[in-house]
């Protein structure tokens, strides 16, 4: 089975058992930041990496991304 039909599957049929923070560290110009607002809800049109160490994401970019996944979530 090939590499992302793989991971769709497994997200598909394991979601989360409970909520759950994950961090993304993403360089991002000002007006790039603007949609990312505290409290928005938005979806990312694919898949992106993330970390649980909140630490290790702050190295990959000038913005943090903080992810609420909520138990449940399939998307």
């Amino acid at each position: 089975m090939p590499l992302i039909r793989r991971a769709t599957h497994q997200i598909n049929n394991n979601p989360p058992s409970s909520d759950c923070v994950v961090y993304r560290g993403i360089n991002l110009t000002d007006d790039h930041k603007k949609p990312f607002k505290v409290g928005a809800v938005f979806q990312f049109p694919g898949f992106v990496s993330t970390s649980k160490c909140k630490e290790k994401a702050m190295g990959f970019g000038n913005t943090l991304l903080t992810i609420r996944i909520y138990f449940g979530c399939l998307h």
